[in-house]
């Protein structure tokens, strides 16, 4: 979802998405732990773009990689029901509820304290509330990035879903 609003929002989201707008260049550079190749990226995205973004869950297990690569990193950091991803994953993958939730609660956990350590802007969100109330989400990541969004405003709410 954020993905898909700041991609409507006009930011360059990377090469080769997946039907998730997830980045697999930069994503496969940094998990294969490729630093000259993640400095080559990100230094080509820097030339082409003044603002472009990357969308990876799992990029947290890699933040040794990253973490001081990217030219002023804005953060933003989404929350999710830990019984919505639990369930998801139980239908999707035929495991275990209370696992699933025991491991989303300490992945939570994780993210939490690596939040906290940052000096980085960071913009925490819920995607629960973004679905309640999409103007109000959309209105605080346009703030969060100082975005004129005045032509693509009604696309990002549209993508909130």
């Amino acid at each position: 979802m954020v993905a898909s609003v700041l991609q409507a929002l006009g930011l360059y989201m990377g090469e080769k998405l997946g039907p998730v707008l997830e980045d697999l260049t930069l994503s496969q550079a940094v998990e294969s732990r490729d630093m000259a190749g993640v400095s080559e990226i990100v230094a080509r995205r820097n030339a082409a773009y003044p603002l472009w973004g990357w969308k990876r869950p799992s990029a947290l297990e890699y933040s040794d990689v990253w973490k001081d690569g990217f030219r002023n990193p804005y953060i933003i950091a989404v929350f999710r029901d830990p019984f919505a991803i639990a369930n998801r994953n139980r239908i999707s993958m035929l495991s275990d509820v209370f696992q699933n939730m025991d491991r989303t609660v300490q992945q939570q956990c994780t993210l939490v304290q690596f939040l906290r350590e940052q000096k980085k802007p960071i913009l925490l969100c819920s995607y629960e509330k973004a679905l309640a109330a999409p103007e109000t989400f959309v209105q605080a990541v346009v703030g969060f990035l100082d975005l004129n969004a005045s032509e693509s405003w009604n696309e990002a709410i549209r993508r909130i879903n």
